[in-house]
């Protein structure tokens, strides 16, 4: 082999050789497990909800490696804070001769490092600042929410850091109050915190709460209430007025109050009754022209709807009276007397409404002894039996009444008499037409001269319903 073919064949052998070791070194390396960045961590460790804020990003990249030019560093922040397009990141400690450029996407920031000579070295603890993120809405801690990772070290590390509550600027009702009854506890007591403008809870809050009613009457234990980390639990609440709907509204000194919606109030315990309608028009042995009316309230005047207990009704005061038909039961917390009826001696009476424990006293109404002229009617009808042409034995008396057969004592109508046939002829003056008296027209020497037939008399006024006598058996 001369000295050209021996050159060609080291030279030869010396390239197999490079390029094997090369592929070696590139296969371990592909094989090499990833690493990650140390010592990460997220400042301000605490800030407050919905501001903006500067965040201090710092960690350490592992010994072997070195950040430098186009290396990338990736920052993810949790959902619910808002990044900027451009995070204004700057490179603060440990990096050396590096600029960067950066991009947002979503939750994330990529940084990108640049110019020659630009170097992180391995093991370096390095620091950035990211201005201009506003923090979320909702406070509480956002554990293990942070990451890191660089081009180098590409596990991502996790860090925390917590959101508080900003500054109190409003209450809001957590509980409404529920299941109230005029007077009684609701079966749910309001609950009120104090927020911040983000909603949440400013645990460090110790002022007062103050609940008001409207309509209506609110009483509780303790009212304004001091609130307990941000809190006031309200306990005794109850509500007194006529039942339909009420609000409860939260102030806290300057802060922007609250309003409850609508919460039913419902009636009460069944504690009085009420005469809605006075009984009046009351005329002897009539049935009461005007119904008596009671109704079963609360303590406030509300209607009680579900009571049921019968009531009755009885004289109160007034002498010589009877009281008749006069019970009733309860319909929607009302009850109707429409068939009272008081018998007795004109003059004023009062009745007394009982229900159970309850009673309720009527105001004073008159019992007159008759009421407006209607009918005439025989009181002392004539004989059945009469003998042509002579007095009857027994002699018409015609009375003046009202609907409920009470004689009218200040009539002085004009009654006639007159027969179903035959002739009729009386000895008073007037002949067949007799003046009342009282209400009362007497006739005498009443005779009937006919045929032998059966008879009838017939009394009559003007305007009143006429009467009809019973059968006159007229014989010779």
């Amino acid at each position: 082999m001369n000295r050209r073919t021996r050159r060609f064949v080291i030279a030869l052998l010396a390239a197999m050789a490079a390029s094997f070791v090369g592929l070696l070194f590139a296969n371990l390396a592909s094989a090499a497990p990833a690493t990650s960045v140390t010592a990460v961590s997220f400042s301000p460790a605490s800030s407050v909800e919905q501001a903006s804020t500067t965040w201090t990003v710092s960690f350490k990249p592992s010994p072997a490696k070195n950040l430098s030019n186009s290396s990338t560093i990736t920052v993810t922040f949790p959902s619910g804070f808002s990044l900027p397009s451009n995070a204004n990141v700057t490179l603060t400690t440990g990096f050396s001769n590096c600029t960067e450029s950066d991009s947002t996407s979503g939750q994330v920031v990529t940084i990108t490092l640049s110019t020659y000579n630009c170097s992180l070295g391995g093991g370096t603890q390095g620091t950035l600042t990211m201005s201009g993120i506003t923090n979320p809405s909702a406070a509480g801690p956002y554990t293990n929410l942070f990451s890191v990772y660089t081009s180098g070290d590409t596990n991502s590390v996790a860090a925390s850091a917590t959101i508080t509550a900003g500054t109190a600027s409003q209450v809001a009702f957590t509980t409404e109050p529920s299941g109230c009854t005029n007077g009684a506890l609701c079966t749910a007591q309001p609950v009120v915190k104090v927020e911040d403008s983000g909603g949440n809870v400013v645990n460090d809050s110790s002022t007062s709460v103050t609940l008001a009613s409207s309509p209506g009457t609110l009483a509780c234990t303790t009212n304004p209430l001091k609130v307990s980390s941000g809190v006031a639990t309200f306990a005794g609440c109850k509500v007194t007025g006529l039942a339909s709907s009420f609000t409860l509204t939260a102030t806290d000194g300057s802060l922007t109050s609250d309003t409850t919606s609508a919460v039913t109030l419902t009636p009460g315990a069944a504690s009085q009754l009420v005469f809605t309608t006075q009984p009046s028009g009351a005329i002897n042995a009539t049935v009461m022209s005007t119904t008596p009316v009671v109704k079963v309230e609360d303590s406030s005047g509300n209607v009680v709807t579900s009571y049921s207990t019968v009531i009755t009704m009885a004289i109160n005061s007034g002498t010589g009276g009877t009281l008749t038909n006069c019970t009733a039961s309860f319909s929607s917390g009302v009850a109707s007397f429409t068939s009272c009826t008081l018998s007795g001696t004109a003059g004023s009476f009062t009745l007394k409404a009982t229900s159970g424990s309850l009673n309720a006293t009527s105001s004073a109404f008159t019992l007159a002894a008759f009421g407006t002229a209607t009918k005439v009617v025989f009181t002392t009808p004539p004989s059945t039996t009469a003998t042509n042409a002579a007095a009857f034995g027994s002699q018409p008396v015609v009375t003046v009444q009202d609907a409920g057969g009470n004689t009218v004592t200040s009539s002085s109508a004009s009654v006639n008499l007159a027969p179903s046939g035959g002739t009729l002829s009386c000895t008073n003056t007037g002949g067949l037409t007799a003046t009342a008296s009282s209400g009362v027209a007497t006739f005498a020497g009443c005779n009937l001269v006919g045929t032998s037939a059966s008879y009838t008399l017939t009394a009559s006024s003007s305007g009143l319903t006429s009467a009809t006598s019973s059968a006159i058996a007229l014989t010779y």
